[in-house]
């Protein structure tokens, strides 16, 4: 039996100029799939430079009521940091307990459209979800050894499209940041970038946060494979999340059973 109803979350949409066009759809999905959440909140990364956008014509658009929360407005980004933008990007979403009153948040990208519940709650626990058919990349290892102190590693990745993060253990990685390094986890991502760690995916968020979940946390959480798809994927009666085209020609028409 799903509880989502009885969970109290928000919805975080983390969008950029380039998935603009993505964003309402995004969001019209989530108003007809999405049960039980307190808000809606579109994080906004306004950090290289001015990016036009209109949100009350979005808002008109589809809908959908929704705060803004600008990247500039999260923290003082590091110079470094604010180069990467999805880099701050993963960052933003593992601070989300600064800006984000409820105690969990359901982070999502603009460029995914939710196909139905994505059953973020099961049984009064939140559902964290693994990728069973890849392998974790070793940078990835690399930072989670050298910052955080995690040297067990899943036989999985943990890396998906979505997640519900509780905030409580985002407080708790930024501990095991400092407590192994004397530095919290921004300043252990500025540290790495400039001392130029190798690799082309130096970390991930939803990487480090299913470690912390299942090594820290094992009877406070549901495990599950992923409910997500990529687009040239088949989908299935168990995939409720997949990316959307950002090619497609007619979104209107692609798409056009979000605004039913």
């Amino acid at each position: 039996m799903l509880l989502s109803i009885e969970m109290n979350y928000t919805i975080a949409v983390f969008s950029y100029n380039h998935h603009q066009n993505l964003l309402p759809y995004c969001l019209k999905s989530i108003k007809k799939n999405c049960i039980g959440y307190n808000k809606i909140v579109v994080v906004w990364d306004d950090y290289v430079r001015e990016r036009s956008v209109d949100f009350d014509a979005i808002k008109q658009q589809t809908g959908v009521n929704f705060d803004v929360v600008l990247h500039t407005e999260i923290l003082d980004w590091p110079d470094k940091i604010g180069q990467w933008g999805w880099i701050k990007q993963q960052l933003a979403k593992l601070l989300c307990y600064r800006y984000i009153n409820d105690q969990r948040t359901f982070v999502i990208d603009s460029d995914l459209v939710v196909l139905k519940d994505p059953a973020l709650f099961e049984n009064g626990k939140t559902v964290v979800r693994y990728h069973s058919n890849q392998p974790i990349p070793e940078d990835y290892k690399f930072f989670m050894k050298k910052y955080l102190g995690i040297s067990e590693f899943s036989s999985q990745t943990w890396v998906g499209s979505s997640a519900v993060l509780e905030h409580d253990v985002l407080v708790h990685i930024d501990k095991l940041c400092i407590s192994n390094t004397g530095f919290d986890l921004v300043q252990c991502v500025d540290y790495m970038l400039n001392n130029k760690q190798p690799g082309d995916f130096p970390f991930s968020e939803f990487e480090i946060y299913g470690h912390v979940c299942n090594q820290h946390y094992p009877d406070r959480f549901i495990f599950k494979d992923r409910n997500w798809t990529y687009p040239q994927e088949e989908q299935n009666d168990c995939i409720s999340i997949a990316w959307a085209d950002n090619h497609a020609t007619d979104l209107e028409q692609r798409y056009a059973n979000l605004w039913k």
